[in-house]
């Protein structure tokens, strides 16, 4: 399953929905089921007539001064929203005939494959298959936060690997199925965590595998739970969530080779699973407040 870019059938063919390319796009990503783009919108904008997406798109609009949005949805009733700076819209299957924008804004839009809204949602109580409310201009603080941490993950790299990426997603496509969906599914709160056997085998698959770019649904399946269940039993029985608890692992273990090998920085971020030597530093520094060279210095200098 992978989503590399953000494309639609537009009157017939295949191809990213706006005619400009993307300021910042996930398509260079390891991110499995999900793309997330970021667009310049000028002051001025005619959208393609004819949009349809696979898949369930989450877009959030930043912006200095509210814009006026106006589309025609399947009903053939055009609507004129005014978005707030960071007002949202939703949209799945249904087609856009048209749309026009008003206003300059940095648009955000979030796809969300089927396949992966499914995986999400499969373990859910009388779930049926996700379709979203066609809305614009929704204000949610919430989802605004979720959606804004994932961008700024993008912009960043992803220095953590797509472990963190892939965990906002999941909680994105939870809370959107549970929010803005014509039928929403419900999810079971569970009080006790993943069994110990379970749990046993996560742990051991994680250590056996921090040199590699995990990602959430890779984990979840080693316990047989969907993504969303398994980030939330994980978190009661470890205390952390997946994300925090596989940042520190690759942490520990780095520290481990830095006090006692002469190993390069850059092939010690390697076999912790970080991307490079830039992104081993900035989550080294973060989640110690020294550079892994610092530390070096410091452990030997105490032997």
């Amino acid at each position: 399953m992978s989503t590399p870019k953000i494309v639609a059938n537009v009157n017939g063919v295949i191809r990213r929905p706006v005619d400009d390319s993307p300021v910042v796009s996930s398509a260079d990503s390891l991110w499995e089921g999900f793309a997330l783009e970021q667009y310049y919108t000028p002051l001025l904008t005619e959208f393609p007539d004819n949009i349809e997406f696979s898949g369930h798109i989450i877009a959030m609009i930043r912006c200095r001064e509210p814009v006026r949005f106006f589309y025609r949805g399947s009903d053939r009733h055009e609507r004129r929203v005014l978005i707030p700076d960071g007002g949202l819209g939703f949209c799945s299957s249904q087609p856009i005939l048209k749309a026009r924008q008003v206003g300059e804004s940095m648009t955000f839009p979030l796809f969300i494959d089927n396949t992966m809204m499914k995986g999400v949602c499969e373990e859910s109580k009388g779930s049926r298959e996700v379709e979203l409310i066609q809305r614009n201009g929704v204000v949610d603080r919430t989802l605004q936060s979720l959606l804004s941490a994932l961008a700024a993950d993008l912009e960043s790299g992803c220095p953590a690997g797509r472990i963190f990426g892939e965990s906002l997603a999941t909680a994105i496509a939870a809370y959107v199925a549970v929010n803005y969906s014509v039928f929403s599914p419900r999810f079971a709160e569970y009080r006790d965590g993943l069994p110990k056997q379970r749990l046993s085998d996560v742990i051991d698959y994680i250590q056996s595998n921090l040199n590699r770019n995990l990602g959430v649904a890779e984990i979840a399946r080693v316990a047989f739970i969907s993504p969303y269940y398994f980030g939330k039993l994980f978190k009661r029985s470890t205390g952390q969530t997946v994300h925090q608890y596989v940042l520190d692992q690759r942490v520990r273990r780095a520290k481990a080779l830095l006090s006692t090998t002469d190993t390069g920085l850059s092939e010690i971020a390697s076999s912790v699973g970080l991307a490079n030597q830039s992104h081993f530093t900035t989550v080294f520094k973060t989640k110690l407040g020294v550079t892994p060279g610092y530390f070096r210095l410091q452990s030997r200098s105490s032997h």
